[in-house]
């Protein structure tokens, strides 16, 4: 309970920030809504005891005050009505802000984490599926509204403590029947969030994505696609049936305890020395009693939905308190000298084994440092371990500049220029493509244009830089090809002139020779800049000044590639194999 309150406490001060006053404007509406119920509901009885009494006057003031109240409510709850739909938008809003914000603030190793992905994906149910802090808010209410209500009504039955009692011994059985169903609906929720995120996957990753339709229609994969969408679907069908299943016994225990009540008082008022009440109090009595098994079986499910979206709403606090990877980062006030890495490692999240281990060396200024190995070698972690999107677990990297001062890869962030081998080019124009958002220097960009292959594709664009690069999304646009899209990415790379480039394996597109090309060209071109080069191919590295060597996530060679094939260790073993598949092929042609 008293957590329950106080996650309550957190998501209110959200709604709170969103929209001031929202809570107060639910309330409100509630309180009239208990109003209306309690004065349409007694009024029957109103009305008899006027005519008992033979009062005229006071049974057409009783009715027209009841009309003019209910026009009053109903107005006013009309008026409400639209206020509250304007605040459920903007918490919403700021819900979706905040969960997005969060996506792109924390660590870049917890993106790729299935814990935190479906904790992500639980946090989206809780506005989109639920309803979130709006629904939360309003189930509240409509059970305090509930509760105003059954207590007025407990008012009126002080005379009869034996309906009290039965009242009372309903609550505790609906209570515990509305616990019931509030475990089982966290424990469908949270089934339900992770089949949702698997599904989406399938339908928007894969079904729906375009770029995946080329393997699916050659090798015929839709049926695998589809049946794995089945399986998805009965799981969902099986959880649903579930809980459909549970909450059907939960609720009618609840109506069932309800009936039980209505029976008792229609015996209770019928039996023995009753002949002489009036007719206004059995019109009460059976209106009141009635309606009390509604009214109480709302208090249990608002009071159940409330406490249910309260452990709901604790995965979405859960994801936004995850901590923030982005920090200030400090001011950098000369160049830099050296890149050293001393004895770092690194273990993906649920994993044992560690992806980095304990790899040491120093890349001075202006080196071309090559790092290669087999796959899985470790080579790209290590890269995003320089890039400041991993931690190390232990160890650390810094950047040393002439100065002496000491800066870590995560303050380095945007000092560094990167293509991965999974670089992206976005649906925008070629030049934000380039900017990514940073400022426009005109002349930087000109002149990584002038002097690049960029500038015959530019040419040859009907809106040149401006052209947006896919056509899928303006039918003005273009498709480049898998090098002209490379030569996008290195121009990003390049644009901040940071003094660090570094290539990792963005080669899909390319040959051997077309790579080993590449590779010299931005060596030429990038003469005074730190360059690392990561590859599995050998030949296109001969020229660095040094090559490290990765195996199971060690460093296990380093030197020139002279120095290495005399050492005929694992080095002068891959490259004579790629010689010897590579000659095989020539010979084959």
């Amino acid at each position: 309970m008293r957590d329950s309150i106080q996650r309550f406490k957190q998501l209110c001060e959200i709604s709170h920030k969103a929209k001031p006053g929202h809570i107060a404007v639910v309330s409100i509406h509630a309180l009239i809504s208990a109003m209306l119920t309690v004065v349409w509901s007694t009024f029957p009885a109103g009305i008899a005891r006027q005519l008992e009494e033979q009062n005229g006057t006071g049974l057409i003031a009783m009715t027209c005050g009841l009309v003019l109240f209910k026009v009053i409510a109903l107005l006013l709850q009309a008026f409400l009505d639209q206020k509250i739909k304007m605040g459920n938008r903007l918490i919403k809003n700021e819900m979706n802000r905040m969960i997005d914000a969060k996506i792109l603030s924390i660590s870049f190793v917890q993106t790729e984490n299935p814990k935190i992905l479906d904790l992500k994906e639980q946090a989206i149910w809780t506005f989109e599926n639920y309803g979130g802090i709006t629904y939360l808010i309003q189930h509240l209410v409509l059970a305090l509204s509930a509760l105003i209500s059954i207590v007025i009504y407990l008012v009126m039955l002080s005379s009869m403590p034996a309906a009290i009692v039965v009242i009372i011994f309903y609550s505790l059985i609906a209570l515990l029947a509305g616990k019931k169903k509030r475990i089982e609906g966290v424990q469908y929720w949270e089934e339900t969030s992770r089949l949702n995120r698997w599904f989406l996957y399938l339908t928007w990753q894969i079904a729906h994505n375009y770029h995946v339709g080329k393997e699916i229609r050659l090798y015929n994969g839709s049926s695998m696609v589809l049946n794995r969408m089945e399986e998805m679907r009965e799981s969902w069908k099986k959880t649903e049936e579930n809980y459909a299943s549970s909450t059907g016994r939960c609720n009618g225990l609840i109506e069932g305890a309800g009936l039980v009540i209505v029976i008792l008082a229609i015996l209770w008022l019928g039996g023995p020395g009753k002949t002489s009440l009036s007719l206004s109090l059995v019109i009460l009595c059976v209106t009141v009693l009635f309606e009390m098994p509604s009214l109480l079986s709302r208090l249990v499910l608002h009071a159940t939905e409330t406490f249910q979206l309260c452990d709901f709403g604790q995965h979405f606090l859960d994801f936004i308190d995850l901590p923030n990877d982005q920090k200030v980062h400090e001011k950098v006030s000369a160049e830099m000298d050296y890149i050293e890495i001393k004895h770092a490692s690194f273990r993906y999240p649920e994993e044992e084994k560690e992806a980095v281990q304990d790899v040491s060396f120093r890349i001075n200024k202006g080196e071309k440092i090559a790092i290669v190995g087999r796959n899985g070698a470790g080579k790209s972690t290590l890269i995003k371990m320089l890039c400041g999107l991993y931690h190390t677990r232990e160890g650390e990297i810094n950047f040393v500049m002439e100065n002496g001062q000491c800066i870590s890869p995560e303050d380095y962030i945007g000092k560094s220029g990167v293509v991965f081998q999974d670089f992206k080019i976005l649906p925008v124009s070629l030049k934000e493509n380039i900017l990514m958002g940073r400022n426009e220097n005109k002349e930087r960009l000109e002149e990584l244009i002038a002097f690049s292959k960029l500038k015959d594709i530019v040419t040859g664009l009907a809106r040149g830089s401006d052209t947006v690069l896919s056509k899928a999304i303006d039918a003005e646009g273009t498709d480049l090809s898998g090098g002209e899209n490379q030569e996008v990415a290195i121009a990003r790379a390049k644009y901040g002139n940071t003094g660090l480039l570094i290539l990792d394996e963005p080669n899909s597109a390319l040959d051997v020779y077309a790579e080993e090309q590449l590779y010299l060209d931005v060596a030429i071109s990038s003469q005074k800049d730190t360059v690392i080069f990561v590859s599995h191919r050998l030949s296109a590295c001969k020229f660095c000044d040094r090559i490290i060597v990765m195996k199971d996530g060690k460093v296990i060679e380093e030197g020139s590639h002279a120095i290495l094939m005399r050492q005929q260790g694992e080095y002068y073993e891959l490259y004579q194999a790629q010689a010897e598949l590579y000659q095989n092929k020539l010979g084959c042609r």
